[in-house]
């Protein structure tokens, strides 16, 4: 490639007069360290600065993390400083800086560069959903007032289709003519789910200054087992912004932390971005000046870090042509072994309890400040993947090849994290691991996942065999009555979890999530009234709920004290129901909600946090861990009356084969 061949054209040039200056018994002619500076601008940054060299056509820059230098970037003539974007935790670099002349190559200077540590530093925006440019205000029947939706008030443009193992698509245009597809490919879910697209409107706080040039929000919040393809092509007549580069972002719906996204585009107007998680991701117009501002702005989720160094690094080399993305894989490449070479697995701690299957305090803390912690060697394999990951997929399958030491090393990683970890299920460290093991066996045991278009299956295809680690189960059951009380009328759901809820291992801005997708059954659904006090309500709806909990540790961020149950989608069935009874029937008033209705209501006065577990056994020796969190007689004023929770939460964990 073009920026390969004349990287490799400077060096030779430069034995040449290395060789040259030798026979001669003169020094090659240099301006010397003192003239080539570089400090950090942030965590992820260098600036780099030197003095002019008189005929210098152009500047090459080289770097090393610790091995070999790699080229950075060939530089102008007149360029007499650069922001160089590094993989995020790296210690230090070395810089080294030649002036390319008429007639030879000379030395500028080489700068060495400590890093300092890496601190998430995220931007957080809100996001404001598109609503439709014309508006028609819903009629009202004069006859059943009270079947008045007011929520109908508030929509916004949206898609939404069912869709199973098999794969499918889903369409939306918004109010500006932009056209989105979200192509799901087989393999990607286990089971049929609403899978969602919202069309974003405008994102408040976004460092992009050039606007929103379109974004969505896909729905279901879940990882995907494959990566879904997003497709966004923006209208024909869509104005010219006046930023000069337009980029992808994405958004995280648990925290709305805004971080740069790899899209890609060969025409300007239609991009394609990879989504392996149900978040907003969208393109904007912006500067250079914006992107490297806001590639400043570490986001937490070590993934959203390795994404925005991509979009980082091509926008400011944005003029090496068709060598742009070999020039960044080979930086990211770098810096990933860097990180995988600092990983030092350590023996557990001094076990504080057991329950006679694992011990309960396993990890080695190394943070006491920072709850929830996986240990030092944990975070760093944990980063180590995610980088990887993202290179893997920014690398699109063609440019593995050099990946491999890289798969090497994390495998050898994986490997001593296991055999730490074999007797332990609720530890960070255990939690990660087994999360990492279900990934590669899950792509090992999908027929539509392959080491060449997985990044997971091409993992497991080096670590071999996936059953060396004892597997642990998290399983949910709810069991819930709710009634809705008002002057003229009592209304009683009664549901409970149709079979226990299998919860999955994930991570999320670094934090561990565990979440799952099951259905729950009415075991009735009644209403009385002054006059009647015998009413049924048919058709049972069918409900179905998506909790995430995420595990909370104590300040050693070794012992696991509480779960948060603070993301849920409940899908109830909103047909038309209908009161039977006493001679008569009519329709369920409007303004009486369902289970699912009432029970995310309540969740409200609390940010929908579901806190406060406690386990049952107290770790008694040769039981499964059973967590239990109970709202007895739970009470919420609503508009004309009250509603009253009754709900029990119980979350069993335990190994799948001891």
């Amino acid at each position: 490639m073009r920026l390969r061949s004349m990287y490799r054209l400077l060096v030779a040039l430069l034995v040449v007069s290395l060789s040259c200056n030798f026979l001669t018994q003169k020094l090659p002619a240099s301006a010397g360290s003192g003239d080539f500076s570089a400090k950090p601008s942030s965590a992820v940054s260098v600036h780099l600065e030197w003095k002019a060299i008189a005929g210098a056509s152009a500047y090459l820059l080289e770097a090393r993390y610790g091995g070999n230098f790699f080229p950075v970037g060939s530089l102008a003539g007149d360029q007499t400083s650069y922001d160089h974007f590094v993989v995020p935790g790296s210690t230090s670099l070395t810089y080294r800086l030649s002036a390319v002349t008429r007639t030879d190559q000379q030395q500028v200077g080489t700068a060495d560069v400590h890093m300092p540590e890496l601190k998430p530093d995220p931007l957080t925006v809100e996001v404001q959903p598109q609503t439709p440019t014309t508006f028609q205000i819903p009629t009202i029947d004069p006859n059943h007032p009270e079947n008045f939706d007011p929520f109908a008030l508030l929509k916004s443009i949206q898609a939404s289709q069912d869709i199973g193992p098999e794969g499918g698509t889903v369409n939306l245009t918004d109010s500006n003519q932009t056209l989105y597809t979200l192509s799901v490919p087989p393999g990607a879910l286990d089971q049929t789910v609403s899978v969602g697209l919202t069309a974003i409107g405008a994102v408040k706080g976004s460092p992009l200054s050039g606007g929103l040039l379109g974004a969505v929000q896909v729905t279901p919040r879940i990882p995907f087992n494959l990566p879904l393809t997003l497709t966004i092509r923006l209208p024909d007549a869509k104005p010219i912004p006046a930023a000069p580069l337009t980029v992808g972002f994405s958004i995280a719906g648990f925290s709305n932390e805004f971080f740069l996204y790899p899209a890609k585009s060969d025409n300007g107007s239609s991009f394609t971005m990879s989504v392996d998680w149900g978040d907003t991701f969208g393109v904007g117009a912006a500067t250079l000046q914006d992107v490297q501002g806001q590639a400043k702005q570490i986001p937490t989720d070590a993934a959203a870090q390795m994404a925005q160094l991509i979009v980082a690094l091509r926008a400011s080399n944005s003029d090496s042509g068709a060598d742009t993305d070999e020039l960044i894989y080979d930086q990211l490449i770098e810096g990933i072994l860097q990180r995988i070479d600092q990983i030092v697995v350590l023996n557990s701690s001094t076990i504080q309890a057991s329950d006679g299957v694992y011990p309960i305090r396993a990890s080695f803390g190394v943070n006491p400040n920072k709850p929830g912690q996986k240990t030092r060697a944990a975070n760093q394999l944990a980063q180590a993947i995610e980088f990887a990951y993202q290179t893997w997929e920014y690398g699109g399958g063609g440019m593995t090849a050099s990946l491999l030491a890289v798969r090497t090393r994390l495998v050898a990683a994986i490997k001593a994290f296991v055999k730490k970890t074999e007797k332990a299920c609720l530890t960070p460290d255990a939690l990660y691991v087994e999360y990492v093991m279900n990934k590669m066996e899950s792509a090992r045991t999908n027929k539509n996942a392959s080491a060449g278009h997985d990044f997971w299956a091409w993992l497991a295809e080096a670590y071999g065999d996936t059953q060396d680690l004892a597997r642990c189960t998290f399983e949910l059951e709810i069991s819930s009555t709710i009634v809705s009380t008002t002057p003229e009328f009592t209304v009683t759901a009664v549901v409970r979890t149709k079979k226990p809820i299998s919860l999955q291992i994930t991570y999320r801005d670094d934090g561990i999530i565990l979440w799952g997708d099951g259905d729950l059954v009415y075991d009735s659904y009644t209403a009385k009234t002054r006059a009647c006090a015998n009413i049924s309500v048919s058709p049972l709806p069918k409900v179905s709920l998506q909790p995430q909990l995420q595990a909370v540790f104590d300040e050693s961020g070794d012992m696991l004290t509480d779960f948060l149950l603070s993301r849920f989608d409940v899908r109830d069935d909103a047909g038309a129901q209908t009161l039977k009874g006493c001679g008569g029937s009519q329709p369920l008033p409007g303004y009486v909600g369902l289970w699912g209705d009432e029970f995310t209501q309540l969740r409200v006065p609390a940010d929908g946090v579901v806190k406060g577990w406690k386990a049952d056994n107290g770790f008694a020796a040769g039981a499964p861990n059973v967590f239990r969190r109970a709202f007895p007689n739970h009470p919420a004023p609503f508009i004309g009356g009250t509603v009253t929770e009754n709900t029990t939460f119980t979350l069993s964990v335990d190994f799948a084969n001891k």
